[in-house]
């Protein structure tokens, strides 16, 4: 079963420095999933194929074509898993900076929120809940500012550990391993 190769998607942050490279991208893979629609067409059409007294060389063609035109995609798949893979690579610096300093913008505003409770009469003390006076976690998480950039850092932390990233290298390996399989297929015939 192939897997579908997936438009790529970019954290706020990072798209205006990769936008010309994910739109470029993202347009190949919008051409490759419609070629593998149209051969899997084809593939049902083949698999229609009447046989007929005679027919034997022309399905027998018409097999070396689908699988000329299925080698030819999955070789297409490859460079632009390849492609991929660098464009994840390339990405990766700039996005960890991202997300640490969405990290740091978080724990600042933690330290902002607790400072402001402190300047209207909140005691800041331990354990919480002691003094009705003073500070609760919930005060200072469920702060507009705070949640909003937890939930940022979450977003760049979530994209970064995002599933489809390693399900792209782990489509390579079996993309390869095909390629590898059908090579060793067609130098077979050509022995035999």
């Amino acid at each position: 079963m192939r897997r579908p190769v997936y438009t790529l998607d970019m954290p706020f942050e990072l798209s205006k420095k990769f936008a010309a490279t994910q739109k470029k991208i993202n347009e190949r893979v919008g051409a490759l999933e419609t070629e593998w629609a149209d051969h899997a067409k084809r593939s049902e059409e083949l698999q229609q194929f009447e046989l007929t007294p005679g027919a034997g060389a022309a399905l027998a063609e018409a097999g070396k074509a689908h699988t000329t035109a299925k080698l030819n995609l999955l070789l297409k798949e490859r460079l632009l898993r390849i492609e991929i893979d660098k464009f994840y690579a390339d990405c990766e610096s700039d996005l960890t900076a991202a997300r640490d300093a969405a990290f740091q913008a978080h724990e600042a505003a933690k330290v902002d929120v607790r400072q402001k409770l402190i300047s209207i009469g909140y005691i800041d003390e331990m354990p919480p809940g002691a003094n009705w006076k003073s500070i609760e976690p919930g005060h200072i998480m469920h702060h507009p500012r705070v949640f909003a950039a937890k939930q940022h850092y979450q977003s760049l932390r979530d994209y970064q550990l995002s599933p489809l990233r390693t399900l792209n290298s782990d489509s390579l390996e079996i993309v390869n391993g095909v390629l590898n399989g059908i090579r060793k297929r067609m130098l077979q015939e050509n022995l035999a």
